[in-house]
């Protein structure tokens, strides 16, 4: 039987009131991604980051309104160097709101 391709989106917030728990944070995602690399290959995942000081995102190019949200990693098939993003989550200076 096949199985349905899963896409998955993490939304972190790296603001200065999670840096206490972002180690944490880093592990659980990590250990999210490897469980999904080995026994799902084909499910795709992006990491979003709100927080951080710069904006890269194409809804602040194309809309505006979304300032300080970051697009680590691109919605693609889970590999090896997803797992390395999200142990080095970079610190946000910023107070963070996915939701404008």
């Amino acid at each position: 039987m096949a199985r349905n391709k899963e896409k998955l989106v993490l939304l972190l917030d790296v603001g200065p009131s999670m840096h206490g728990v972002l180690s944490e944070v880093e592990k659980l995602c990590s250990m999210l991604v490897e469980k999904k690399l080995i026994f799902s290959k084909y499910d795709e995942l992006e990491v979003v980051v709100f927080g951080t000081e710069e904006s890269n995102n194409d809804l602040t190019t194309e809309v505006g309104g979304y300032q300080n949200i970051t697009v680590l990693q691109d919605i693609k098939v889970v590999d090896g160097d997803l797992v390395d993003t999200l142990q080095k989550l970079r610190r946000g200076t910023v107070d963070g709101d996915c939701i404008p």
